[in-house]
């Protein structure tokens, strides 16, 4: 089937049990629903719009060979209700170029398995993972990215199924994404974005390979999140550019440390492996930078590197070294109004 100009509108939903082939067109209103192993290909913009859905069976996989580079593959609208892409069986997207997915709601309770390049889901509308298993090959990118609005965020919801590969999940500007029980992650994480604080709420715990979180990324939550790999956080000078790690519980981290810039405030930042301090690091407000017994911290360089311990006295930040802590260079390290 190669879906028209006109596409198919109205009411109620229309099945194809056989192969479909998505060149162009689109669904107004309508339920789309595929049975059998179908193509989303290069072409005109596949719409899905007015509420429109378009469904992937459980039986039924749905493979993206647009192969044009940064392409939109599916639009909805700004204006008109939003459509949903409701994927109950698998999703395949394969080539090394990104393409784009827009202003359409995203809900996973089957799988994804992008082979190469970046699938970016964009707009304010979101999404749901609530099962199955979300696979990202060695480099390949899900990135989330909302509206350019002030005040609006994208909220995307994972309450259940995992997410594994060499790839990485990126949360990126104007997104709001809630881990919940019953999810899963083992694949890389990134956190931030250009323009506006992203926010992951965490509030069960997560075990990404490694984790980046760029300016203006915001961490918080009351789980107790592990970082199986490396961290990298890098915010701004003396935390202009806000990078926060917040709320309660602990964060750890397993591998080697890269932090440049930003803050942790409440939250218990636990590190085991290697860590470098550049560029101002912030602990507040009740907060502890907690170097473990295998852990080696180092404060070096010169210029502005330095770690401020700083809030109130009656809630005070606090670093406690179990492991080795060495100051060279001409980097400063200034407690103030706490506790060493």
């Amino acid at each position: 089937m190669g879906a028209n100009s006109t596409g198919i509108a109205g009411s109620g939903t229309f099945t194809v049990n056989g192969s479909a082939a998505l060149t162009g067109g689109g669904v107004s209103g309508k339920t789309l629903v595929l049975n059998g192993n179908s193509t989303l290909n290069d072409g005109s913009v596949f719409f899905i719009v007015n509420s429109g859905v378009l469904r992937i069976a459980a039986t039924a996989t749905l493979t993206i060979g647009v192969t044009c580079n940064n392409c939109i593959a599916i639009e909805g609208s700004n204006l008109l209700p939003p459509g949903t892409i409701d994927n109950q069986g698998t999703i395949v997207k394969n080539g090394s170029n990104p393409i784009r997915i827009h202003h359409t709601i995203f809900n996973s309770s089957g799988n994804l398995q992008i082979n190469g390049g970046t699938l970016q889901i964009y707009g304010k509308v979101g999404g749901n993972f609530t099962a199955g298993t979300t696979i990202l090959a060695s480099g390949a990118v899900l990135e989330l990215n909302g509206f350019q609005e002030a005040g609006v965020h994208a909220v995307f919801n994972f309450t259940g199924g995992n997410f594994n590969g060499g790839g990485k999940l990126h949360i990126t500007r104007r997104c709001t994404a809630t881990f919940s029980p019953g999810f899963s992650l083992s694949c890389g994480i990134e956190l931030g974005g250009v323009l506006n604080p992203s926010i992951l709420q965490d509030n069960v715990g997560v075990t990404p390979a490694f984790c980046i979180i760029t300016s203006n990324g915001t961490y918080r939550g009351t789980g107790n999140p592990v970082v199986s790999g490396d961290l990298t956080i890098t915010g701004g000078s003396n935390g202009g550019v806000i990078v926060y790690i917040g709320a309660s519980g602990t964060f750890t981290v397993c591998g080697d440390a890269s932090i440049n810039g930003g803050y942790i405030r409440g939250k218990r930042l636990i590190l085991k492996g290697n860590t470098e301090i550049d560029n101002g690091y912030y602990v507040s407000h009740g907060a502890t930078l907690d170097i473990d017994d295998a852990g080696y911290w180092l404060i070096d360089h010169c210029g502005s590197d330095k770690v401020i311990v700083n809030g109130d006295p009656a809630n005070p930040g606090r670093i406690i070294v179990h492991g080795q802590l060495d100051k060279t260079g001409c980097g400063k390290a200034i407690l103030d109004f706490n506790h060493f």
